[in-house]
């Protein structure tokens, strides 16, 4: 009876919506029933997908052009809804932009980061949507075989899901029906939430390099502030130490330099112990503000240690910047020698096959480092 008041005044003008309605109204389809049982079966189905993944062989391989294509081939895979280009697509866009800016097109690298930020803000309150476990676990699996030192932070990794379920649609389709709008009927999607959130960082932090002292006054730095500053994610849950590193590399590209260190401090563990996926660039920028203060000392610690954290997450790119901005401190510290940690460390870039981070820093281009055996 109570389907049928519901019905009454629906004027359904095609037997198909008429079925939709019927579905949507009633508990043949259920998500909190269905979303478990499905979850193992929808993990080749989470986003972004495997075309993404498989694109990093080229790239960690510094085959920038190919990897592009690679890119530009997954967006074709990627989500598309009644509001356009879904959250997975933040990951294309931001890595085509980091295949052009190594190929020192600039411009256009900036128009793929933009381009990603947009998409964030375009589908305001996603994280909202997405499932997340109530606690973090310590994880089983120890850090990698580093050989250029030993992490002096007391932190654990965080075992985090990688894929992580979302909610999207609409429960309620009745004013779509009666108005004939789009049915956005509800379903729960695998979504790889911290490597979205990986990209949406470092397309913020490549931004705020390539705009400079321009960026503060870009409207588009405002508005990702103000969207930040809103509810992203639950209240008093460990999430909020994700949102704090984008506010806080946000903050960064506006120049208001102590309300960055405050939420990029507040975002190098999450709950109180855990390392996670944005540690690596948390503490490499904490690195490059300190040095810009003069804290040598302190820039050289928090340098050293996001290459510790960004080689367990395989972060080749945060590897490699955090060497060369510590390079430059060793150097005008007036430090002797060669900056010590660099050579043992090339020699690990090679065994992984991570061939730019074979690269040494531009302060030491003179040098010859080891050849591969």
């Amino acid at each position: 009876m109570i389907l049928l008041d519901r019905c009454r005044g629906i004027a359904f003008d095609h037997p198909v919506r008429l079925v939709v309605f019927l579905v949507l109204t009633t508990g043949i389809w259920s998500p909190a029933v269905h979303a478990q049982r499905n979850f193992q079966r929808n993990q080749s189905k989470a986003v972004p997908g495997p075309t993404y993944f498989a694109a990093f062989n080229e790239y960690q391989r510094g085959d920038y052009s190919d990897a592009l294509q690679d890119f530009r081939r997954a967006a074709r895979n990627g989500v598309f809804s009644s509001l356009g280009r879904w959250v997975d697509a933040i990951c294309y866009h931001t890595m085509a932009g980091e295949c052009y800016y190594h190929m020192g097109n600039l411009t256009q690298a900036l128009d793929q980061y933009d381009t990603a930020i947009r998409i964030h803000l375009a589908q305001q309150g996603w994280l909202l949507r997405v499932r997340f476990p109530d606690r973090i676990a310590a994880s089983p699996t120890r850090r990698s075989d580093i050989q250029w030192g030993s992490s002096n932070r007391q932190s654990v990794v965080g075992r985090i899901p990688e894929t992580m379920l979302s909610f999207q649609g609409r429960m309620d389709n009745e004013n779509a029906l009666r108005r004939g709008g789009v049915v956005a009927a509800p379903e729960m999607v695998p979504l790889r939430v911290s490597e979205i959130l990986r990209c949406l960082a470092l397309s913020i932090r490549r931004r705020n390099e390539l705009m400079g002292p321009a960026c503060r006054h870009d409207p588009l730095t405002g508005r990702l502030i103000q969207s930040l500053r809103g509810p992203q994610v639950p209240p008093n849950h460990w999430s909020e130490g994700w949102i704090d590193a984008l506010l806080g590399l946000a903050y960064l590209g506006a120049d208001q330099q102590e309300q960055a260190t405050k939420h990029l401090q507040r975002a190098i563990v999450l709950d109180g112990q855990f390392d996670h996926p944005l540690t690596p660039c948390v503490l490499l920028e904490l690195g490059k503000s300190a040095t810009s203060r003069d804290q040598l000392e302190m820039a050289a610690e928090l340098l050293l240690e996001a290459t510790y954290v960004g080689a367990y997450y395989y972060q080749a790119d945060v590897v490699a910047e955090a060497f060369d901005h510590a390079a430059t401190v060793h150097l005008i510290s007036n430090q002797p020698g060669v900056y010590a940690p660099l050579i043992p460390a090339t020699r690990w870039a090679r065994i992984k096959n991570l061939d730019p981070l074979c690269t040494a820093p531009v302060s030491y281009t003179h040098l010859t480092l080891p050849t591969k055996a």
